[in-house]
């Protein structure tokens, strides 16, 4: 099953289940696509966030940003688009400290 379908129908425990496994794949893999693992691990970061987990979210999203600093051919707009779901996350994990 494809992620963009279990994201668009909102089952995002499964999207999670799914992603988390590739991402050991790809762990095991050291010498696996940089890009791809960049991906996967954004796309965690997406679904952590869909699922209020936004420490966890922001971790994954700081290792996409990470990996990608060193993905030469990475469109710098691609790497924009982490930072600012980054800054997202910390705005909403700020949100949900204040209301407790």
């Amino acid at each position: 099953m494809c992620i963009d379908t279990l994201t668009h129908s909102q089952d995002y425990s499964a999207a999670l289940l799914y992603l988390q496994k590739a991402f050991e794949i790809q762990k095991k893999n050291l010498s696996s696509d940089q890009s791809s693992l960049l991906s996967t691990l954004y796309h965690l970061s997406l679904v952590l966030q869909k699922l209020s987990r936004y420490v966890e979210a922001i971790e994954h999203a700081k290792q996409a940003i990470s990996i990608g600093r060193h993905i030469p051919e990475l469109d710098e707009f691609e790497l924009d688009e982490i930072q600012d779901h980054l800054a997202n996350l910390r705005d909403s994990l700020e949100d949900e400290s204040m209301r407790e």
